[in-house]
Protein backbone atom coordinates (compact mmCIF):
# COMPACT_ATOMS: atom_id res chain seq x y z
CA UNK A 1 0.00 0.00 0.00
CA UNK A 2 1.58 3.15 -1.13
CA UNK A 3 0.71 6.51 1.10
CA UNK A 4 0.50 10.17 -0.20
CA UNK A 5 3.11 12.32 1.28
CA UNK A 6 2.52 16.03 1.26
CA UNK A 7 5.07 18.93 2.46
CA UNK A 8 4.14 21.98 4.09
CA UNK A 9 5.82 24.05 6.16
CA UNK A 10 5.02 25.36 10.15
CA UNK A 11 5.71 28.11 12.49
CA UNK A 12 4.45 26.09 15.34
CA UNK A 13 3.78 22.38 16.35
CA UNK A 14 1.47 21.96 19.41
CA UNK A 15 0.91 18.45 21.13
CA UNK A 16 -1.94 17.73 22.10
CA UNK A 17 -2.15 14.30 23.76
CA UNK A 18 -0.77 12.90 27.22
CA UNK A 19 -2.79 13.65 30.75
CA UNK A 20 -2.23 16.76 32.29
CA UNK A 21 -0.04 15.49 34.78
CA UNK A 22 1.92 13.35 32.75
CA UNK A 23 2.55 14.64 29.30
CA UNK A 24 3.71 12.97 26.25
CA UNK A 25 5.96 14.44 24.26
CA UNK A 26 6.83 12.25 21.05
CA UNK A 27 9.42 13.19 18.82
CA UNK A 28 8.92 13.18 14.97
CA UNK A 29 11.33 12.93 12.18
CA UNK A 30 12.78 15.97 11.43
CA UNK A 31 11.80 17.42 14.57
CA UNK A 32 15.91 18.41 15.06
CA UNK A 33 16.06 20.38 12.54
CA UNK A 34 12.30 22.18 13.19
CA UNK A 35 13.44 25.72 13.71
CA UNK A 36 9.70 26.50 14.66
CA UNK A 37 8.28 25.86 18.04
CA UNK A 38 6.86 22.45 19.59
CA UNK A 39 5.11 22.88 22.65
CA UNK A 40 2.92 20.39 24.30
CA UNK A 41 -0.93 21.59 25.67
CA UNK A 42 0.38 21.02 29.26
CA UNK A 43 2.11 24.42 28.58
CA UNK A 44 -0.43 26.14 26.80
CA UNK A 45 -1.60 29.25 28.65
CA UNK A 46 -2.97 31.59 25.32
CA UNK A 47 -3.23 31.92 21.83
CA UNK A 48 -1.05 35.50 21.67
CA UNK A 49 2.18 33.58 20.74
CA UNK A 50 0.78 32.01 17.78
CA UNK A 51 -0.85 34.90 16.16
CA UNK A 52 -0.45 35.03 12.25
CA UNK A 53 1.94 31.67 12.52
CA UNK A 54 0.91 28.50 10.68
CA UNK A 55 0.28 25.87 13.43
CA UNK A 56 -0.26 22.12 13.28
CA UNK A 57 -1.81 20.26 16.45
CA UNK A 58 -1.20 16.75 17.04
CA UNK A 59 -4.03 15.22 18.72
CA UNK A 60 -7.81 16.35 18.69
CA UNK A 61 -8.96 15.11 22.04
CA UNK A 62 -10.28 17.99 24.31
CA UNK A 63 -7.44 19.49 24.94
CA UNK A 64 -6.51 19.93 20.86
CA UNK A 65 -9.81 20.96 20.24
CA UNK A 66 -9.75 23.60 22.83
CA UNK A 67 -6.43 25.16 21.59
CA UNK A 68 -7.92 24.92 17.62
CA UNK A 69 -10.69 26.68 18.59
CA UNK A 70 -8.86 29.23 20.62
CA UNK A 71 -6.27 29.92 17.58
CA UNK A 72 -8.86 29.52 14.23
CA UNK A 73 -9.07 33.45 14.89
CA UNK A 74 -5.63 34.44 14.86
CA UNK A 75 -3.38 32.16 13.12
CA UNK A 76 -2.73 32.06 9.47
CA UNK A 77 -3.35 28.31 8.96
CA UNK A 78 -3.87 25.24 11.36
CA UNK A 79 -3.67 21.76 10.01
Amino acid sequence: RSAACTARVFDAVAVAIGSHQEPSQPTFPGMEVFKGVVAHSYNYRNAGSLAGKNVVVVGLGESGADIVREISGISSLIA
